[in-house]
């Protein structure tokens, strides 16, 4: 189970002023997360929320805490209330979903990772993390799961679900043509369904559009011994 360490004042960054009661409620919440005790982590954090208004930090701690806790909704208020974003910008459902997958909930990132796409199905930066996170989420499976998948004959599913990243890669790529990260992360998409050549070509513009990118040089030195060795 996912815990933090106790909250100590002289790490507070001196641009957040927390009041005697805004840290007793803090610390309490630290207490909770760390005895694993999530309803007691879920009320200080709702304790701090009406305290905090205008403090990023504080803000970005309630938002943690309570999704922690499992509290979805009122984490993402606090995510986009810390970034003065609009509340349920796809942006928030992001970063939000990069601080559960840091906690170790792996499924309930990507799923906000799915969701920042659909609410915003334009921005190429979401594109690009939704596609890499499901590429670290399907690298992650368990042997025994991935053995289990194809006995049951399930790998065609996952081949499926690539795909489908491969056609979202292919329109990053068609709207940053001049960013290398598309081309990475299609390139990434390619090999995992072995499409050694279609991955090298992809690897290589990224190199091209950034020469000193040491891992578009490692992916495309991976592509070409891979590329040899089935010629």
């Amino acid at each position: 189970m996912a815990s933090s360490p106790p909250l100590r004042s002289d790490v507070v960054p001196s641009a957040f002023p927390p009041g005697i009661k805004t840290l007793g409620w803090m610390r309490l919440g630290e207490w909770g997360r760390a005895l694993g005790l999530r309803g007691l982590a879920r009320f200080a954090a709702r304790r701090v929320e009406p305290l905090v208004a205008g403090q990023p930090f504080a803000q970005m701690w309630m938002a943690q805490t309570l999704a922690w806790a499992g509290h979805l909704d009122g984490a993402l208020r606090a995510v986009c209330a810390a970034e003065a974003w609009p509340e349920g910008d796809a942006r928030g459902y992001a970063l939000l979903g990069f601080e559960l997958r840091g906690m170790g909930c792996a499924k309930q990132a990507q799923a906000l990772f799915a969701e920042a796409v659909a609410r915003d199905s334009t921005d190429v930066d979401l594109w690009l993390v939704y596609i890499h996170e499901s590429l670290r989420e399907l690298a992650n499976e368990p042997l025994e799961r991935q053995a289990l998948a194809q006995v049951l004959g399930l790998p065609g599913r996952v081949f499926e679900r690539v795909g489908k990243l491969v056609e979202l890669a292919e329109r990053a790529v068609e709207r940053a043509p001049n960013r290398a990260d598309s081309h990475l992360v299609l390139g990434s998409c390619l090999s995992y369904l072995g499409r050694v050549d279609e991955a090298r070509a992809a690897f290589q513009r990224a190199s091209e559009l950034e020469p000193e990118a040491e891992d578009a040089k490692q992916l495309l030195t991976l592509a070409e011994k891979a590329r040899r060795s089935v010629s």
